[in-house]
């Protein structure tokens, strides 16, 4: 009696892919990585900026114009320096639309308390003042759209 080895014969192994040029991996790669998700924020930060240096003195700049600050220049700059790269992110992307869309803190909590209808309320006002950069815009975004709900 024969077994099957003899019957049907040796059977020819598949070939072997060859690899793929370099070039070809590489764009395979690069296409991965685009569509792995979100860049990390050092990444972002090196790219948007170059080092966090950089970062850190241009916030300086945009948080200089928007605020009042009190205190040591050297000692914020420290300060920023020891913070995280998703923190120094979202300082410049905030202080960059203060400035660019109000100009100043001051500016914009009078816009927020007239988008309150508190425009007239001075104790409400050096309240707004009195919130942070970051807090005080979203006070703005959240009274914008409710003023647009209210509308229609």
């Amino acid at each position: 009696m024969a077994t099957k080895k003899s019957e049907s014969g040796s059977k020819k192994a598949a070939p072997k892919k060859t690899a793929a040029p370099k070039a070809e991996k590489k764009e395979a790669a690069a296409s991965n990585s685009a569509a792995a998700g979100p860049k990390s924020p050092m990444l972002r930060q090196r790219e948007e900026h170059g080092s966090k240096e950089k970062l850190v003195d241009k916030l300086l700049g945009v948080l200089g114009s928007i605020a009042k600050q009190d205190g040591d220049k050297d000692e914020l700059k420290a300060r920023l320096l020891a913070a995280s790269n998703k923190k120094l992110l979202r300082l410049y992307q905030v202080g960059a639309e203060i400035k660019e869309k109000f100009g100043s803190v001051d500016k914009l909590a009078e816009a927020t308390a007239k988008a309150l209808g508190k425009a007239k309320d001075a104790h409400y006002l050096d309240r707004l003042k009195a919130f942070t950069p970051g807090r005080l815009l979203d006070a703005f975004r959240s009274a914008e759209r409710r003023g647009k709900h209210k509308a229609e």
